[in-house]
């Protein structure tokens, strides 16, 4: 059965996230929804279901991170599945 962007969600944020992120010698720099801009097709349905507002358009969607609540409503209505969920890491 798939697993739903929230349910990923939860499981990636049980408490083991730095470690499975990056591992030893790496520190957890952001948690959160990334648009892959090549699989963006600008129908803009993310901007409508983002209920923190933090969506804007030029060409393809961006997302405000400083303003992102991550429900995940915009990665589970993206039709081109052009929203996901990223750990970013920094190696120390």
């Amino acid at each position: 059965m798939p697993v739903s962007v929230m349910e990923e969600k939860r499981i990636l944020n049980d408490g083991t996230v730095g470690q499975a992120a990056g591992g030893k010698g790496s520190r957890l720099v952001y948690v959160g929804y990334n648009v892959k801009q090549d699989c963006c097709t600008g129908c803009q349905g993310c901007l409508e279901v983002c209920p923190a507002q933090c969506i804007s358009f030029g060409p393809f969607a961006s997302i405000n991170r400083s303003f992102c609540v991550q429900c995940g409503s915009c990665a589970n209505f993206c039709p081109a599945c052009a929203i996901e969920w990223v750990e970013e890491t920094v190696e120390e």
